[in-house]
């Protein structure tokens, strides 16, 4: 080993130990940045340059061991940094095909049983089951004593003819009657996203779903949260329940059959009474507990909300793979349970959600400026992409927001304006600077002199009279309130930096695993940390919007023609696109035309609501904050779903009218006044400008979340930097 290569060894040495000593301090930055600092320090200049090819190698091997304490650096610091961007309910919105795979074609349910009872033995002891058995003694048993047909005759057929009579079509009371006896080993392969018993999870979801197609909407129904055969025995998630994630949601999406019922005979002024039959007998017996009430509501476009009532019209059920939120927490004693008593436990009162087992297809939903980009660039990401989200790659920033803008990095907008990276990040830190004649108008025309600090006191109050007005009272303080790189980080992409932060979601969405990985933790392009607190930001402005504000209609533009492939429904019965980059619209119609060019262009309406149980369907209005206020826009972060409402033969026909001439466009003025939620899309001009108005829905979860139509605000007309390096925007 030569003097250098043994120097070089012991100063890494000598970092690797400094870093831990910043691990247990509970410093990991600092010990990303100390190995980093003797690395590059062991390369010194006078041995970088060399024409020798002995040299040449050295410096390339010399590379490789860089590379690879890189490496080994970036793994550590994934290890440590918390990804606090996980959502409860970001798993709700996985059809069964996404976690175990299609529909079988050549499997029945049937052909499941035998494995599925021997996994059900093995999670749940049997006298009849020796402890010592291992599978194939287990499997010897039930093929001598449980075969289907026995079970059948022995146990389930009274309660499959119960379900016929009581109006469930034959094929579906039987699948149900049979697998709910054996879902712990269905739920247990559901957690896994394992395929193993996929035929017998859809027949027993879509027998569910189905009946509750067939039904009204069901009465409350209860069970106990803790204790023997109760929600938390089903599935461990319940224990849960009360623990809020990152965006205050608290809830679960449940993999188990979800049971409860109404019958005054469960309940007594000591808590749930567990029905325990022998035979012909039944006991009741004391499980003192909690209690969870399952509301019903009629099915909309989230989804189905009601459970199915089963043997009587006090039984009900969800499906697996149901999302659950609570509501409210009614006190032990003040509530009153079926046969007017008032237990003495807590009710905790929930909600449910759940889809389609197998959606049906129907036919889908596409950006060159912040508010009106160029439909020939955008190619929206699918459905996918929006369950997917991006709190896998941004959750654990590599570096920090103000290390991702120490960087030498200038771009160009299509004014031929330049900005650089350090520039912007001092202005946001600094006080607030009117500036007449920038590209998209006057910079802080209203906020002179305004700190950060000042800012973030504007928006902080902003969210804490909103909180007193009823609105994110659901979230604590500490979940509500902006933290000052939140508001620099709006700050700072409501002014030139969307084009560089943009740019960098739309490479990540071209780009697949491991390449997506490596370019979110490259230290020289990554812009992951901004990205996170800007995503923050919006989603506790868009938590204290009230129901009108969160309703009013947005508006977004694309120039040029959309693409053909467009109008096409994907797989899952839905037609939407999906922004991966940061969605900027305006509250002003007049703001995306004022982008258009004097050809083709669309013009989508939104139709944003307020939050629901499963998603949050409305933006952030970051005007207060704006560098450039007068834009009025409402934010929405990455991976926003957008769905197409209302989509028939004719609408599509119109809209391949990419163009229309300007007699066409007078012959059509009177249609500017329909509305685009009643019509979702028509002809309109305004003065030179032609447009299509079309109407939309938004969703976005944690995450996760969405992709749109690019950026409204400025029109890059000749340099376009928002254009992805690697092929078109998803």
């Amino acid at each position: 080993m030569s003097s250098w290569e043994a120097e070089d060894v012991s100063r890494v040495e000598q970092a690797l130990n400094d870093a831990f000593q910043c691990v247990i301090d509970e410093d990991p930055r600092n010990a990303i940045c100390g190995i980093a600092e003797e690395l590059l320090g062991s390369i010194d200049d006078e041995e970088s340059v060399t024409e020798s090819e002995a040299e040449v190698l050295r410096l390339r091997k010399k590379l490789q061991r860089a590379q690879q304490i890189a490496d080994n650096a970036k793994a550590a610091l994934v290890l440590l940094v918390p990804n606090d961007l996980s959502s409860l309910r970001s798993s709700y919105l996985m059809t069964l095909e996404e976690l175990i795979g299609k529909q079988p074609s050549d499997v029945r349910f049937e052909e499941e049983w035998i494995p599925m009872n021997v996994e059900h033995y093995q999670l749940r002891p049997s006298k009849h089951i020796d402890p010592s058995w291992g599978a194939a003694e287990i499997e010897v048993y039930v093929r001598q004593h449980r075969t289907l047909e026995t079970f059948l005759s022995k146990f389930r057929q009274t309660s499959i003819d119960t379900l016929i009579k009581r109006g469930w079509a034959a094929e579906r009371a039987r699948a149900y009657a049979i697998l709910t006896v054996t879902s712990a080993p269905m739920s247990r392969a559901l957690r896994e996203r394992s395929p193993r018993y996929a035929a017998s999870t859809y027949a027993l979801c879509q027998a569910i779903y189905d009946s509750c197609a067939d039904a009204g909407v069901a009465p409350m129904i209860y069970r106990h949260l803790r204790g023997e055969f109760s929600l938390s025995s089903m599935d461990q998630e319940w224990n849960k329940i009360e623990t809020p994630d990152q965006t205050g949601f608290c809830g679960l999406v449940s993999t188990a059959v979800t049971v409860g019922d109404c019958e005054a005979a469960n309940f007594s002024e000591k808590g749930y009474m567990r029905r325990f039959q022998v035979g012909q007998e039944a006991t009741y017996v004391l499980e003192p507990s909690d209690i969870v009430g399952f509301t019903s509501t009629s099915e909309d476009e989230h989804g189905a909300h009601s459970a199915v009532l089963t043997y009587t019209d006090q039984t009900g059920v969800f499906p697996p793979n149901t999302l659950f939120r609570l509501k409210k927490i009614m006190q032990a004693g003040e509530w009153e349970a079926p046969g007017g008593v008032f237990p003495k436990q807590r009710l905790l009162i929930v909600g449910a959600t759940y889809m389609r087992p197998s959606p049906k297809s129907i036919s889908s939903a596409a950006a060159d400026s912040k508010l009106c980009q160029g439909a020939a660039t955008l190619l929206y990401g699918t459905r996918t992409s929006f369950v997917n989200g991006l709190s896998d790659l941004i959750g654990k920033p590599l570096l920090t927001m103000e290390q991702e803008f120490e960087r030498d990095f200038t771009w160009t907008d299509w004014k031929g304006k330049s900005y650089n990276l350090r520039n912007e990040w001092a202005y946001v830190n600094g006080p607030a600077v009117p500036a007449e004649n920038c590209t998209p108008g006057t910079r802080d025309a209203d906020h002179l002199g305004k700190t950060p600090e000042q800012f973030l006191q504007i928006v902080n109050d902003h969210i804490r009279a909103q909180r007193a007005a009823g609105y994110g009272a659901h979230l604590s303080d500490l979940q509500s309130q902006l933290s000052l790189q939140e508001l620099l980080g709006l700050r700072l992409y409501s002014g030139p930096c969307f084009s560089p932060i943009n740019n960098f979601l739309r490479q990540l969405s071209s780009i697949s695993r491991p390449f997506r990985d490596y370019l979110t933790m490259n230290p020289s392009v990554t812009f992951t940390a901004t990205v996170k607190h800007i995503y923050l930001g919006i989603r506790k402005l868009a938590a204290v919007m009230s129901e009108a504000e969160a309703r009013t209609p947005l508006y977004r533009g694309v120039r040029g023609k959309l693409p053909e492939q467009f109008w096409m429904g994907d797989d899952h019965g839905m037609v939407c696109a999906v922004e991966m980059a940061f969605m900027s619209t305006s509250r002003h119609r007049q703001t995306p035309i004022d982008y258009m060019e004097g050809s083709a262009n669309v013009l989508w309406e939104l139709a944003p609501m307020g939050e629901s149980d499963v998603a949050y369907h409305c933006g952030a209005d970051i005007s207060m904050i704006s560098q450039f206020a007068g834009e009025r826009e409402v934010l929405f972060p990455p991976c926003t779903m957008l769905r197409v409402r209302g989509l028939g033969k004719e609408a599509r026909d119109r809209t391949r009218v990419e163009s229309i001439t300007n007699n066409e466009a007078e012959n059509r003025q009177e249609e500017k006044s329909r509305s685009a939620t009643a019509d979702p899309m028509f002809q309109c001009q305004e003065g030179s400008k032609q447009f299509l108005i079309f109407g939309e829905d938004e969703s976005w979860h944690e995450q996760e979340d969405g992709e749109s139509q690019g950026d409204f605000r400025r029109s890059e007309r000749g340099h376009n930097l928002e254009q992805p390096m690697c092929g078109t925007d998803p």
